[in-house]
């Protein structure tokens, strides 16, 4: 890389500048300074090439002075995509500055009338604004100017700024803190500070931060978040919670950052002390210029006593410095890889006009997106993809003129041309997932335009049509609906097909197998009421595919298969008894398959199988049902409790008759043989009694004589 100075601009009656900011669209140039001090400046080349070389001689095309601060400039911030400048001073004045006719007027002003506006940063997509004030109040605003929210945070704020996606913003506090919060004023979390030493973190100011909207995303692993300290550390993050930043030490007092417009180069400047062996020490002020990933590139001196902002102007190849009461301009001449870069960067805001350049581009550099353009009526017609924004930048360039017409259009898709117009093609941006052809002329101006239901892969344009190309899906069928002959008999297969706009109409028919599930409450033959849940798989008949689109239309299963299935199924159902439901269940689901399968082929509807899932009865009937069990249940246990009585019965009068039976053998026996039984029982019944009691631990001793004999003698009787 190499850097030298090669122009600067003196401001009148030697007013010190505070901040310059270079707008990266158009070319102009904002400064601010003391006593109200504002311009807008803008350089134009004499080269007549469409890319401004850096040695080119250059002189002002605009020189406008504003008039309505009156104390010190403190923020100048660009809106590039709506062509507005926002501006505040010492006092906390706001003014929005809008261009009319070449001329710089006032739209809005604000004064909070309570501190000074530290800072303001627009969004990505230039749809928001944030402006952060010393006291730690914190506004966020639309370009139109209606406030979405405002924020007090208990502490001094010094910058601002927002993530490349919108969804994030980050506040810099005077102590040197960062926070991050959400884009609706919810604290979030705090950024690790690992540049500083240890000891150090919150007594060391912030002196800028910058973070390159160009890449964005948890997948990227290019630094892009560059914060810079008063003492000139500086940390480049690939996110806001990168816990192993790329470290620097640039030994400045560190004014200001900014990333180029390329995101491959960090500008950081700042004084530097000189040391002088005849006189004092001074200082001078620098440039450094450092890649993502911490290389120092060059070192540029720049004359004066206080360099206090920089800004980089859109192709990357000139750089504005803020240097007491003059803006500085230096070149930069990058190597060959960055060069190449930084020159498709330009191509991109102004592109050439014939499509050998655009592939050589294409081919020779990665990683940059395609170009979709076209080229008509000495226009150059171009879109390409801003990622921070999630839409297409299309810009209509009149070579002759050298005129620009700028659009931004989402999900573009297909640009094409023809002698005097342009047709772009875009997809709605809701859930109908339609496309819409816009046919425009050479200033961007929509002349005609159209819906499709089909997605368009293929598009050519002639001077009369607009011819589009489609694919029909695997499992799907397309009916042409002709403008002038009506529905085409002819149901496009798979594959692609030729579309012309405004006269061919597709209509895209599913034709794989669905399944549908048809719910009715019916009668029964005996008077029931049943529930009853059938599961059909049914496909339109391809060859009559015409016909229902004639006749019943896209919803043809809607309107046909419930009528039909539910008469089927009410009809069959009254043919049978409640009972019989589940007793001739199969014969049942044959006769209404059959049946839905005939209705169903009469709309030209196949049906592939029909099956009974659920069937439930009334809660009259399951009652019933209910009490019938438990009757039966109770009539079964009667007859039980009947049958044990019988033989409870039988057995009392069996056991009876046995021991009546053994009194007798047993007095017989008495009777003839005498009592020498009951002796030898009346033994065998003491025998027991003894040995029961000789075991129980309650009696201590047998005694002698008779008494525990129970008279065993026979002594009494």
């Amino acid at each position: 890389m190499f850097v030298y100075l090669s122009k600067k601009i003196a401001i009148p009656h030697n007013l010190a500048l505070q901040v310059v900011a270079w707008n990266s669209a158009q070319g102009w140039i904002a400064c601010g300074g003391e006593s109200g001090l504002l311009k807008v400046l803008k350089l134009e080349s004499t080269s007549d090439s469409g890319v401004k070389t850096a040695g080119a001689q250059s002189n002002l095309s605009m020189n406008q002075t504003l008039e309505g601060h009156q104390g010190t400039i403190m923020v100048i911030t660009w809106n590039e995509n709506f062509r507005k400048l926002t501006t505040s001073d010492q006092n906390g004045l706001i003014i929005v500055w809008m261009l009319h006719r070449g001329i710089w007027f006032e739209e809005m002003i604000n004064n909070r009338n309570r501190s000074v506006v530290r800072d303001m940063k627009w969004s990505a997509d230039c749809q928001k604004i944030c402006i952060i004030y010393e006291d730690g109040a914190v506004i966020v605003g639309t370009v139109d100017g209606q406030r979405l929210w405002g924020k007090e945070v208990k502490t001094q704020l010094a910058f601002v700024c927002w993530s490349p996606d919108g969804k994030n913003i980050i506040f810099c506090t005077l102590n040197g803190e960062v926070h991050v919060y959400d884009n609706e004023g919810i604290y979030s979390h705090r950024v690790p500070i690992y540049c500083l030493d240890s000891g150090t973190e919150g007594t060391v100011a912030i002196a800028g931060i910058d973070w390159y909207p160009g890449s964005a995303g948890p997948d990227n692993q290019v630094p892009t978040l560059c914060v810079g300290f008063d003492n000139g550390r500086v940390q480049i993050m690939r996110s806001d919670s990168d816990d192993k930043p790329v470290l620097i030490d640039t030994q400045l007092r560190c004014t200001g950052l900014k990333w180029d417009p390329n995101g491959q180069t960090v500008a950081i400047a700042g004084m530097q002390t000189q040391s002088q062996a005849s006189a004092a020490d001074r200082e001078v002020g620098v440039v450094q210029f450092y890649a993502p990933a911490g290389q120092h590139l060059r070192t540029l001196r720049v004359p004066g006593q206080n360099l206090r902002c920089i800004s980089w102007e859109g192709s990357g190849l000139r750089l504005a410095l803020a240097v007491d009461s003059h803006i500085f301009f230096a070149n930069i001449r990058p190597d060959s890889q960055q060069f190449v870069r930084i020159t498709l960067h330009v191509v991109h805001q102004i592109f050439m006009a014939t499509s050998d350049m655009a592939d050589c581009l294409s081919n020779h550099v990665s990683g940059r997106p395609d170009y979709l353009w076209g080229y008509f009526s000495h226009t150059l017609v171009y879109a390409v993809l801003r990622k921070e924004r999630s839409e297409h930048v299309v810009v209509f360039w009149d070579t002759q003129s050298d005129e620009k017409y700028t659009k931004y259009i989402k999900h573009v898709t297909h640009v094409r041309s023809s002698d005097e117009y342009c047709v772009l093609v875009t997809k709605a941006d809701d859930a109908s997932g339609q496309y819409i052809v816009i046919v425009c002329n050479d200033i961007g101006s929509p002349v005609d335009s159209k819906y499709l239901h089909i997605e368009p892969l293929h598009v050519a344009m002639t001077n009369s049509h607009v011819i589009v190309a489609s694919e029909v899906d695997g499992g799907q069928r397309v009916v042409v609906l002709n403008m002038f002959s009506g529905v085409e008999d002819k149901v496009r297969g798979e594959g692609t097909h030729l579309k012309i706009p405004w006269v061919m109409q597709p209509k895209h028919y599913n034709v794989r197998l669905r399944p549908k599930l048809i719910q009715t409450t019916t009668g029964t033959k005996d008077l029931q009421m049943v529930t009853i849940h059938v599961r059909m798989l049914f496909k339109p008949d391809i060859q009559g595919l015409p016909t229902i689109h004639k006749t019943l239309g896209e919803d043809y299963d809607e309107r046909v298969i419930p009528s039909i299935a539910n008469e089927v199924m009410k009809a069959t159902i009254a043919q049978y008894n409640a009972e019989e439901l589940l007793t001739r269940r199969e014969q049942i689901s044959k006769e209404m398959r059959e049946a839905i399968v005939a209705r169903a082929a009469q709309f030209n509807i196949l049906m592939d199988d029909v099956a009974i899932t659920h069937l439930t009865y009334g809660k009259e009937f399951a009652k019933a049902i209910e009490e019938k069990q438990v009757a039966e249940q109770d009539a079964e246990r009667q007859k039980f409790i009947v049958l044990r009585s019988e033989q409870e019965r039988q057995a009392t009068v069996i056991r009876s008759e046995g021991e009546a039976e053994a009194a007798k053998m047993i007095s017989e026996a008495i009777r003839e043989h005498g009592s020498g039984l009951i002796e030898v029982r009346r033994i065998d019944a003491a025998k027991d009694i003894a040995e029961a009691l000789s075991k129980s631990p309650n009696v201590m001793y047998l005694p002698h004589g008779q008494q525990m004999l129970l008279n065993v003698a026979g002594g009494a009787r």
